[in-house]
């Protein structure tokens, strides 16, 4: 996140144009996925004493790089409050006041022939991308197609692009090592910093007067994020006013594939 408040904030502004997502235009139908290798860490000098909290650090440092080089992977999102983007804001459901999504898939990211996408809007759509195509469903009887060379709709809700949107290397202490998604993770919770850089965030994004959160889960062996959990309240009460939620799993697992459907209409 930052090296100071004020930096902290531009960089966790940047959470809430998650709208903007952005990780190119998806193709291919199918891929098998292989594991990524796993990164070294820098040795350094002077290690700081594991009995003291870490703010930001290695297990922050290449986590959105990390995220980005898995060749697969299966994922659930919870997106509430702040800007929706550009595929979430164009949904029916997105008029309603305190809107929530919740969303699930695949990614295919590798290789580059086969990179698509599977997408599951709860309740609203179901894209899937692949060879340079969208196929959407919007109520369950059919799907269509449509040119996605320009960019897919699955692309402005990847939870990738989404992490890599935020600087996490500042803001956020080491607190432990917990089991998540049945993955060895490490720990971090947004500090005071971080804290007050998401205050600061809800000020101009249209969430004032909320009380934040901030934890993430870093895999022990590869180093990508298997939870994220940003979460905002109303200091007037338990309602939630904002939520950014995902959990990572399946990462590089051959049996992820995304299947290019056969009702398809315009094609």
């Amino acid at each position: 996140m930052l090296r100071s408040v004020q930096s902290q904030s531009r960089g966790m502004i940047v959470l809430l144009a998650v709208a903007a997502f952005a990780l190119g235009a998806c193709g291919g139908n199918s891929a098998t996925a292989t594991q990524s290798s796993t990164p070294t860490p820098s040795p350094t000098s002077q290690p700081s004493p594991t009995s003291q909290p870490t703010a930001g650090g290695a297990g922050l440092s290449d986590a959105a790089n990390n995220f980005a080089d898995v060749t697969s992977f299966q994922f659930t999102m919870t997106v509430e409050g702040g800007s929706l983007g550009d595929t979430l804001s164009q949904l029916p459901a997105a008029a309603a006041d305190n809107a929530t999504f919740d969303l699930k898939g695949t990614y295919i990211l590798k290789p580059d022939a086969n990179k698509a996408s599977d997408v599951t809007v709860t309740g609203s759509i179901h894209v899937i991308s692949a060879g340079g195509f969208d196929y959407v469903d919007y109520d369950g009887t059919g799907y269509a197609q449509r040119d996605a060379t320009g960019g897919s709709y699955a692309d402005s809700i990847s939870p990738i692009a989404f992490f890599a949107a935020i600087d996490f290397t500042t803001g956020f202490d080491l607190k432990g090592t917990d089991t998540k998604n049945g993955v060895a993770a490490d720990h971090y919770v947004a500090n005071d910093a971080g804290v007050a850089a998401l205050k600061q965030m809800g000020s101009v994004t249209g969430v004032p007067d909320a009380n934040w959160t901030g934890e993430l889960w870093i895999a022990q062996t590869g180093g990508w994020p298997i939870k994220l959990a940003i979460t905002a309240t109303a200091t007037n009460g338990t309602t939630v006013v904002f939520q950014r939620l995902f959990d990572i799993t399946q990462v590089d697992d051959p049996a992820n594939k995304v299947t290019i459907p056969t009702n398809v209409t315009g094609a």
